[in-house]
């Protein structure tokens, strides 16, 4: 039982990496929706549309949690909420929301709803503002891709060392029959099979830490 506690510690942690990294992803594939909508923005502005104007007609062409944040913000705008005021509810839901998966982060939404706001007072033609934001937030997320590929490298360290233990216990029980059973059954074995698996799965901890310190 202690071996099958090992192996699914050692799973548990491997797959907790792997949502880490796939958590990163989703935000980063909400960096590039939020750039698609400023893109939509600044075609509208050279339409002479306004701003809200676009954001009714670029609505159905948006996809991902960008687009139910923007239902929300014109959802806003029906109850009553100036549109200033919507973008304000939008960033602070933003900020509550932290690092969720898959949703765009403050500083993305905070970048995008002043180029809205400084648009919308200035009336349509604005279009150079969001052009601006859209080369801001596709730099954003190509930085951040470029840096999370270029630690993938130190996260499959991390799971190769971590794993190697593992291997190495099973090796030996393959050549020594007695190994095994000396660790299940004898309490030092059980110590001492109880304490590398803390340190394997401290490591392994760690090490995503450091990674996704940072991936941020």
């Amino acid at each position: 039982m202690l071996t099958a506690a090992v192996l699914l510690a050692a799973v548990g942690a491997a797959l907790g990496v792997r949502s880490a990294r796939r958590r990163r992803g989703d935000r980063s594939g909400a960096g590039r929706d939020l750039a698609t909508l400023a893109m939509h923005l600044a075609r509208g502005a050279r339409s002479g549309l306004t701003t809200p104007e676009v954001l009714e007609v670029c609505a159905p062409r948006l996809s991902g949690a960008v687009a139910g944040e923007v239902a929300t913000v014109r959802a806003d705008m029906s109850r009553g909420h100036t549109f200033e005021d919507a973008l304000h509810r939008w960033h602070r839901r933003a900020l509550r929301s932290g690092r969720t998966a898959g949703l765009p982060d403050a500083e993305g939404v905070a970048l995008l709803g002043n180029a809205a706001r400084f648009a919308h007072r200035q009336g349509a033609g604005q279009a150079e503002v969001f052009e601006s934001v859209v080369t801001a937030l596709l730099d954003r997320a190509e930085v951040a891709e470029e840096v999370r590929a270029l630690t993938a490298q130190a996260r499959a360290s991390v799971l190769v060392l971590c794993a190697l233990p593992l291997v190495g216990l099973a090796m030996l029980g393959t050549i020594e029959a007695d190994v095994l059973p000396a660790l299940v059954t004898t309490t030092p074995g059980a110590a001492a099979l109880v304490t590398a698996t803390i340190l394997d799965a401290g490591a392994l901890r760690i090490g995503s830490r450091m990674v996704g310190r940072v991936l941020r």
